[in-house]
């Protein structure tokens, strides 16, 4: 966790790199564009501190300025991305400066996705759900073979223990009004037609 809050922040300017790149006709692998801006990782962090501190300093008085902040300031990991030599403070007065007529078109822009992620996270629900079902199905199958395999254990372990399994057989289908003739015809007699105790 603390590699990831340490690293995060260079790999998103890194992820901002490779698509400016892209949109610009040059194709750039996973060194030059997603791991591009791993150099100035500090600076990247502090760029990420410094945004997030304002965001918050801004939501202490309502939402809705926390919310304007955080758009005010949502360009500068881009200016940092494409000029890693600017700094954190240069890259946040840059995106006030770009965001200043455009916060709402961003909004919008935002909001637009709002549909797809609910449709991944309703999905999501439901493989989590079929999952948990799934992991309970596996635990009951394990439990009845488990169950299953130590009876057959039992019943090949111990001397007489085909007899007696006939004889629970027949007993059970009795009980349930069954004909225990099945048991005889299935080879399962007291009497096995190879001269052994085993079906």
């Amino acid at each position: 966790n603390f590699l990831s809050l340490l690293l995060s922040p260079a790999l998103a300017l890194g992820c901002n790199r490779y698509f400016l790149k892209l949109l610009d006709g040059k194709e750039s692998g996973v060194r030059e564009g997603l791991l591009g801006r791993m150099r100035i990782w500090p600076k990247a962090l502090w760029l990420y501190v410094q945004m997030g501190v304002r965001v918050f300093l801004w939501s202490l008085l309502l939402v809705v300025p926390g919310i304007l902040a955080a758009i005010r300031y949502s360009m500068a990991p881009y200016f940092m991305a494409q000029d890693p030599s600017v700094s954190a403070s240069e890259a946040i007065e840059q995106s006030k400066h770009a965001m200043k007529e455009m916060k709402m078109a961003y909004f919008s822009l935002i909001i637009s996705f709002i549909g797809w992620s609910l449709l991944a996270n309703v999905a999501q629900m439901f493989l989590m759900i079929a999952l948990v079902a799934a992991q309970f199905m596996q635990v009951a199958i394990s439990a009845y073979m488990n169950a299953a395999c130590a009876s057959f254990f039992l019943t090949v372990s111990s001397e007489n223990g085909m007899s007696s399994a006939r004889r629970q057989m027949r007993d059970r289908l009795r009980q349930m009004g069954m004909d225990d003739s099945a048991i005889d015809r299935a080879g399962f007699g007291e009497n096995p037609p190879h001269g052994d105790d085993t079906p």
